[in-house]
């Protein structure tokens, strides 16, 4: 009897443990649903009063901080192992020339001030800390979405490990002459109003090589662009080939020529791919015969180039991408990267011994009767990226519906035939000019 009495004794206080915790789990429970709950509508209240501030013009949200020319979002880039505070990003954001809107009413802003960090595409490439740090982890690229100080903000962030050694040459601008140009060698002719817009230009052999695009988006694509070959040994300079409104070559940012295989590149704004073509043969056949694709990486994803240019002094080549500029030895190997000095657009690249080119225009604005263009040329190392200086480059007026203008600088090579540097502007004008470039 007494061991009945202790299975009962002992089933009594199981009983009453079970009892203890279903009520604890209870309670738990009922908190928690209590802290979600809670969460939930602060961060309702905090939604709906961020609207309320939004109609009433407190605070103003940005279109996620894009850009009005291209419609996309900021990109900025980063070192591993970079911490950034969200202020210094916002600031790097804003040097990149974008326009973000600040809130109409200053004085109310204290109260709603602060970070809201949205999401991270790629946690992997940047993360935040508690402190609300940007950190740069590993090579990549990733978007990030945030809200600072009642202003929404999207940012690509790039991240590689590669040392940029021209960034502290960014402000200093040197200037080592002035180039007037004055009378043509060669202006190359639009086929038709439409397809007018001079692009990319390389010297290949005794051969000056350009493109000209298509802007009749709906009739022709995608910018398609014509190429024209002209043998400028020839008295007078001689067209050689036209390649009409070709869709191989979408936009045909700029061209490059490699004398050792005997091949010319254009680079596209389809991301990272050069179309490549022999000069022997379509100098050969009215056809473009033997097209083919490279891809060219940045941080292993592929960009597209705004310039490119092969350098025959150390088998280099080199390629311009938004601010940045390239040197490559082979299409998987990326010597450098570096920053070039601030302008407002950049433009083709050239190549001269060791030493990048690059052609870029500051607009001025109307002075006077004249929309004014500010053209350079800005020199580089390519060995370390160090800044040498800038030529300007002043282009003649022209008129252009009803308007005096300056055009622009598209393209430049050098032509080891004359010992010259050839300049292509925007209405398909070649210049010859003596360039003194910096040992």
């Amino acid at each position: 009897m007494k061991k009945k009495k202790n299975v009962d004794s002992k089933k009594k206080n199981i009983g009453k443990l079970k009892k203890k915790s279903i009520t604890i789990l209870t309670i738990c429970g009922v908190f928690l649903c209590f802290l979600v709950a809670s969460f939930s509508y602060t961060l309702y209240q905090q939604k709906l009063r961020n609207k309320v501030l939004k109609e009433a013009g407190v605070i103003k949200v940005t279109q996620s901080a894009k850009s009005e020319d291209t419609g996309e979002i900021p990109d900025i880039d980063l070192q591993i192992g970079d911490i950034k505070t969200v202020q210094e990003i916002v600031n790097l954001i804003k040097e990149k020339g974008y326009n973000l809107d600040e809130p109409d009413n200053q004085d109310n802003m204290t109260e709603f001030s602060g970070f809201e960090f949205f999401s991270i595409s790629n946690e992997e490439v940047v993360t935040i800390d508690e402190k609300n740090n940007i950190i740069a982890l590993s090579e990549g690229d990733a978007i990030m979405d945030f809200s600072y100080n009642g202003i929404e903000y999207s940012v690509e962030i790039n991240v590689d490990t590669l040392e940029s050694k021209a960034t502290t040459n960014t402000n200093r601008l040197r200037k080592l002459g002035s180039i007037t140009l004055t009378k043509p060698v060669l202006t190359v002719k639009s086929p038709n109003e439409y397809c007018k817009y001079a692009q990319g230009f390389t010297v290949a052999e005794h051969y000056y090589v350009a493109t000209k695009i298509c802007k009749n988006w709906e009739e022709m694509g995608e910018s398609p662009a014509y190429v024209f070959i002209y043998d400028f040994t020839q008295n007078p300079i001689k067209k050689v080939r036209t390649f009409k409104k070709n869709e191989a070559f979408k936009h045909a940012n700029d061209l490059t020529y490699i004398p050792d295989t005997g091949r010319i590149y254009v680079a596209m704004t389809t991301d990272g791919i050069f179309r490549t073509f022999s000069l022997d043969d379509v100098i050969k056949s009215s056809k473009m015969m033997g097209l083919a694709s490279e891809k060219y990486f940045i941080n292993n994803k592929l960009a597209s180039f705004t310039g490119v240019a092969y350098d025959t002094f150390n088998k280099k080549m080199y390629t311009a991408h938004g601010s940045w500029v390239y040197v490559y030895t082979n299409p998987n190997k990326l010597d450098l990267k570096f920053k070039k000095v601030d302008r407002d657009t950049a433009q083709g690249i050239g190549a001269y011994k060791g030493k990048i080119l690059v052609a870029r225009y500051n607009k001025q604005g109307v002075i006077g009767d004249i929309d004014k263009t500010y053209n350079a040329i800005d020199i580089y190392r390519a060995s370390n990226g160090e800044y040498l200086g800038s030529y300007e480059i002043i282009i003649p007026y022209t008129l252009k519906d009803g308007k005096i203008i300056q055009l622009e600088l598209e393209s430049l090579a050098y032509n080891p035939i004359t010992g010259k540097f050839a300049l292509y502007t925007t209405r398909g004008k070649i210049y010859e000019v003596d360039l003194k470039i910096p040992e």
